[in-house]
């Protein structure tokens, strides 16, 4: 007898358990439609409860940005996370697309993905601005979006 395998407390042996993760593992672009499906339906007969994940989920991942960009504004030091707004340092916000036309950092799942994936990249293209400044910064630099 070889050593005793060790199995994972996350992984089920249940044989339904295996077959189902080799399922997966074998047709993703299938398990994909098949889970989107059933998701959709139990949040349509929960709705109250989906609505407050969702909601939850967003408070948890915006405090999570303000915190990594210092919880207060550059410019004047406003502290109220009420009136955040994430700007492009650079004012490239209005020029920069994804390949479908629409903007690549235009969420804040996004923006939370960036943050927690490539930190760096984050502090060179963001900084935390309160909605005065932010104002005030597109007005003296002429940074408005033309609908191009």
């Amino acid at each position: 007898m070889g050593a005793p395998r060790i199995v994972s407390p996350t992984y089920s042996t249940n044989p339904s358990a295996i077959k189902q993760r080799r399922y997966i593992k074998n047709h993703p672009k299938k398990w994909r439609k098949i889970h989107y499906k059933s998701n959709k339906k139990w949040a349509k007969n929960n709705r109250e409860v989906y609505l407050k994940c969702k909601r939850d989920d967003y408070r948890k991942k915006t405090a999570e940005v303000w915190e990594f960009f210092g919880n207060k504004c550059v410019k004047c030091g406003f502290n109220d996370p009420d009136c955040f707004e994430l700007d492009h340092i650079n004012g490239e916000g209005h020029t920069e697309k994804n390949s479908r036309g629409s903007k690549k950092y235009a969420t804040m799942d996004a923006k939370y993905k960036l943050v927690k994936t490539n930190p760096v990249l984050a502090k060179t293209k963001f900084q935390l601005l309160c909605a005065n400044c932010n104002k005030k910064k597109q007005r003296q630099l002429h940074e408005y979006w033309n609908g191009k």
